[in-house]
Parts: structure tokens; C-alpha cells; sequence
């Protein structure tokens, strides 16, 4: 089973016989030595399936099966790991999932922080690459995920630790001055985030159906959510009145934030940060519009933490406290004691 490799432009091919044919196909590299590494495993897949083995799966074989499997992903987790994919697949790529181990993830690890890259970032390319490992080995019925054990050790030693969550927020006046400097639609945008703690993808693609004015509520639909439950939000006064002077000029199907021909705004993220530079603030994210909303929620009208997770959307209360562990103990103690007294743990005086 004689086989070559030979070049198009800058990438290696590789040319393999096989039972009498001629096999061509990309070896998807400009190193020499990777192509004769990836087409040397090729002969040998090709000479295993002639007694009836299945070939190992390779990291990219393992990829598009993921894909493959995934349709319901939603657009920004899609994005995700499209960016960590083409951050992989230099090092990953040709590579027997089996032939994946320890060193190979330091190593990637190593080349990623050496480039500035932050440890979460790269907690991030491992999730996905640990996910591709998960879903290949129920298809290809192989057990095991090193991947999925480096993660954990790591995490238990501390390298390859979360990011600490922002503590950013916006104090009244702030959020006036802001305000203060949004052209209409952006003014009605910042505020409703605020008002409900929705994230983007929530917000952006909200409808005016998803939205129950009598009863001053909006349905967040488990299609958005990162937990992929449907949640309710009640409507803060703020925002019921401003949806309520938009909602006659539109339709059920349409968009709540929409342009001028009736598409969704993807963000605003331009406007956005024009406003924040008229406004002199500064470090500021439009997720921190989000935890603006919990820090209301826990110090003005004094939710529990698990009143706060439910209007969230968060995982755990676990999450929610986390999250909010900046504020001061003073606040944190009564959505303790509200917490217990909700619970009836706490005994009257």
C-alpha cells in the first residue's frame, strides 16, 4: 500500500493506493513532517479496515461528529467554540484521540498563556475539546476523558482556576449620567437591562409575544437562557411603562429591540460605548448592566439570595452567591436573614 506526499501551493497532500485505486485528499498542513506523520496514519487506518477494525478517530473526526450531534447549540455558544477550534486544531489536528494525553494538554496550555492568553480562556478551548472527548466515546464506545480529568485536577490544584467575577456596577448617579447621554433607543435598552437582568442574547432577542403586560411579566424563552430553562421576570415599573408607550406601533412576532426595518440588533455595543465616553465612565460591560440589576434586587428591595437566582436565571443559589460576594456584609446579611426567614429557620423574637 505504497502512499506520498506532495504539495498544492503551500499544503501537503497526501497520495495513497488502495485495492487497485488512486486516493487523493488535503493532509491540511504546510509542515513536512506533519505530513508524512498524518499520511502514514492514514495507510495505517486504511490497512485496519481491511480486517474489519474500526480506524481510531482522529481529533477532527471526533469534531464534526460533535457538530454533527449538536444541533440545538445556540448562536453565541456556537461562536465559542468555532474560536476554540481554530485555536485546537493547530495542535490537536491528525491526532488520535487515544494519543491525547497529559503532556499534550500542558503543552497546549503552556503555548496559550505564553502568548497572554488568560487562564479562563484557555479552561474554555479545554471544556469544548472535553466535550468533543465525551460525545466521541459514546459513538465510537471507547471510555475514558483525560481531558475531563485534567480539567478537575486542575481546578482542585488551583492552575487552572475560574475567573473571579466583576464587581462593577452602576451607582444611581452613574446609571443618571449614563441615561443621560443614550439617544432613545439606547436609553430604553440600558434601562430594561437593568430593570431585568436579562443577559444580551436574552434581551436582543426578546418579542413583543414573549411579553404578558397585564399580568407584567416576560417569558424568557429556555432557547436563550444559558441554563435552558424558560424563566419569568416580573416588570419593574420603569420598564412596563416604557414597553407600554412602544408596544401600540408594533406587532406580537416582531423584535422589542429592533431597527428601523424591524431586524433585532445583534447588540449595541458601538452606542453603547460612545455613550459611556460622554457620560466619563469608565470599565464599564453591558453584562455589568446585569449585575446591576442583582445589586438592586439584594439592597434596595431586599430579595433573598434565592429570590435573586430565580429572577437570574442562575444554576444554583451557589452561583448567585459567588457572584455577589463583593457587596457589603451588611447586605449580605440580610439576604441571609431573609433567606432563613423564608425557609422557616428563623425563629421570631
Amino acid at each position: 500500500m505504497p502512499g506520498n506526499i506532495y504539495k498544492r501551493g503551500q499544503t501537503w497532500w497526501g497520495r495513497v493506493q488502495f485495492r487497485g485505486e488512486e486516493h487523493r485528499r488535503s493532509l491540511q498542513t504546510t509542515s513536512r513532517t506533519v505530513a508524512e506523520k498524518r499520511v502514514n496514519q492514514w495507510i495505517s487506518d486504511l490497512k485496519a479496515s481491511e480486517w474489519g477494525e474500526k480506524p481510531a478517530p482522529k481529533f477532527e473526526d471526533a469534531v464534526v461528529h460533535f457538530f454533527k450531534v449538536s444541533q440545538e447549540l445556540k448562536p453565541s455558544t456556537l461562536r465559542r467554540y468555532q474560536s476554540s477550534l481554530r485555536l485546537l486544531d493547530p495542535k490537536f489536528g491528525g491526532v488520535k484521540l487515544s494519543d491525547i494525553d497529559r503532556e499534550k494538554l500542558r503543552a497546549y496550555v503552556a503555548d496559550r498563556l505564553e502568548t497572554g492568553t488568560s487562564m479562563p480562556t484557555v479552561r474554555r478551548d479545554l471544556a469544548f475539546l472535553s466535550s468533543v472527548v465525551t460525545e466521541a466515546g459514546a459513538h465510537w464506545e471507547f471510555e475514558g476523558n483525560v481531558v475531563m480529568s485534567f480539567l478537575k485536577a486542575g481546578r482542585k490544584r488551583g492552575t487552572l482556576r475560574d475567573s473571579e467575577p466583576r464587581t462593577r456596577y452602576l451607582s444611581a448617579n452613574d446609571e443618571r449620567k449614563l441615561l443621560a447621554n443614550c439617544d432613545e433607543s439606547l436609553e430604553f435598552a440600558v434601562a430594561f437591562a437593568i430593570d431585568t437582568g436579562l443577559r444580551r442574547e436574552e434581551q436582543f432577542g426578546l418579542r413583543w409575544n414573549d411579553i404578558d403586560m397585564i399580568n407584567g411579566v416576560l417569558e424568557v424563552s429556555g432557547e436563550r437562557t444559558k441554563t435552558r430553562k424558560t424563566r419569568l421576570v416580573p416588570l419593574l415599573p420603569r420598564s412596563a411603562q416604557m414597553l407600554a408607550q412602544r408596544k401600540q406601533h408594533t406587532l406580537g412576532e416582531n423584535f422589542v429591540f429592533s431597527k428601523a426595518d424591524g431586524s433585532r440588533y445583534p447588540h449595541r455595543r458601538r452606542a453603547f460605548d460612545t455613550a459611556l465616553k460622554r457620560a466619563n465612565l469608565c470599565n464599564l460591560t453591558w453584562h455589568d448592566l446585569r449585575t446591576t440589576c442583582g445589586c438592586r434586587l439584594l439592597q434596595d428591595l431586599g430579595m433573598t439570595m434565592d429570590q435573586v437566582r430565580a429572577w437570574l436565571g442562575h444554576s444554583s443559589v451557589a452561583v448567585t452567591e459567588r457572584h455577589y460576594a463583593f457587596l457589603s456584609i451588611d447586605n449580605l446579611k440580610a439576604a441571609a436573614q431573609k433567606s432563613a426567614q423564608s425557609s422557616g429557620l428563623h425563629k421570631a423574637s
